[in-house]
């Protein structure tokens, strides 16, 4: 398991380094099988394709879908996991 979240943090940190957040956030959705954070999540960000940038009120629900992200990922990660994860952001 420790591997498995090593390179969960690697491809995040990847996306997070190129300023795709919600890409990042979409693989820790992804990788909890959280199937309505990632509908919602890809919702964002098409919408954020279509419109060539993140508004404020994308910005803000993105916001509030990483939240509620983090609350489930707390239940599938340690501590010190849920903590590098949440450092990317």
């Amino acid at each position: 398991m420790a591997s498995l979240i090593t390179n969960l943090i690697f491809d995040m940190s990847e996306h997070t380094d190129t300023n795709d957040r919600t890409g990042a956030l979409l693989l820790l959705a992804d990788a909890i099988n959280d199937v309505p954070l990632m509908h919602a999540l890809q919702f964002i960000d098409s919408e954020h394709d279509r419109a060539g940038h993140l508004n404020a009120m994308l910005s803000d629900f993105r916001d509030t879908v990483k939240q509620k992200l983090f609350d489930e990922a707390a239940k599938e990660f340690t501590v010190e996991d849920l903590t590098l994860i949440k450092s990317l952001f």
